[in-house]
């Protein structure tokens, strides 16, 4: 589970690569003594972001009941789709894990891609908001895991 401060670092180099801020990108990429490698936190922040669209998609949310879970739960198991999306996360996680420089910058526009992919209303144009809006709802949050 990422923590805020691994979302907030994901925000800040997809901002940083929106922008092509050189310097940041060289900055959020080095990895302190404790902290997780950039393009792992970007593999599972996109993993994040696929998993809550596919299950909202399927109309799976808290107060669901039993039956109704199974039931939800047994279309998305069979739906082609929700498990190429599951494939598509594992890929990124493998990829991540010898990312380097340009793989990071390529990961972090898969990860711009799922999140302009959960709406169809959303444009390219729209993702320094949306990232600006990630990264407050972020901040609001307690420290942890999340």
């Amino acid at each position: 589970m990422m923590t805020r401060d691994e979302r907030l670092r994901c925000i800040a180099y997809m901002e940083a690569v929106w922008f092509d801020n050189a310097h940041f990108k060289m900055v959020l990429t080095r990895t302190a003594p404790g902290e997780r490698p950039l393009p792992e936190l970007l593999a599972e922040f996109a993993e994040a972001i696929v998993q809550t669209v596919v299950t909202t998609s399927f109309g799976i949310h808290d107060g669901l009941g039993p039956e109704q879970l199974l039931a939800a739960s047994d279309r998305m198991k069979a739906d082609p789709g929700a498990r190429y999306s599951a494939v598509l996360t594992e890929a990124l996680a493998v990829w991540a894990r010898t990312a380097d420089g340009q793989g990071a910058e390529d990961l972090a526009r898969i990860v711009m891609a799922c999140l302009l992919g959960s709406d169809p209303g959303l444009a390219e144009d729209d993702l320094p908001t949306l990232l600006e809006q990630l990264r407050a709802s972020s901040v609001g949050e307690e420290e942890g895991p999340q």
